[in-house]
């Protein structure tokens, strides 16, 4: 498969939910902290 780096981290079984979290929080800050967070 030809790798066009869409993907940066991938997560299996268990992994979902111990990781899963902490990556909902850094996306949430970093919808927070760009360019359109203080957009009205």
């Amino acid at each position: 498969m030809l790798n066009m780096r869409y993907v940066d981290e991938v997560l299996f079984g268990y992994e979902v939910i111990e990781r899963l979290p902490s990556l909902v929080r850094e996306w949430v800050e970093d919808l927070r902290s760009g360019p359109y967070a203080n957009s009205t």
